[in-house]
């Protein structure tokens, strides 16, 4: 099976350690008993800066709101994703219970 993947979690164990991971797009191929995953970009919740992650949540936030409504759809639609990547960082950053 190979399958595209949009922004999100990745949940996984490794050994007795359970760790989080933000996704933001990319491919998994699962193929037997294994499962490769290409992300375009993956971040643990200790890397993620929180300070960052919430000053792009506000950018993203403002555009949105601010946003003519004969603006290109594609603009909202960035700005929505931005949004998503920012709420998606910041749950993971403030979750303790899956640092690595």
């Amino acid at each position: 099976m190979l399958t595209a993947l949009t922004i999100g979690l990745l949940e996984y164990e490794a050994g007795s350690k359970k760790e989080k991971l933000t996704l933001t797009g990319g491919f998994m191929e699962v193929s037997g008993d294994k499962v490769t995953i290409l992300a375009n970009a993956a971040e643990r919740s200790v890397e993620i800066d929180i300070t960052r992650a919430e000053a792009a949540r506000r950018r993203a936030e403002q555009r949105m709101e601010s946003a003519p409504m004969s603006n290109e759809d594609l603009d909202l639609a960035r700005a929505e994703l931005a949004l998503k990547r920012a709420i998606l960082r910041l749950e993971v950053a403030k979750d303790k219970n899956y640092d690595a």
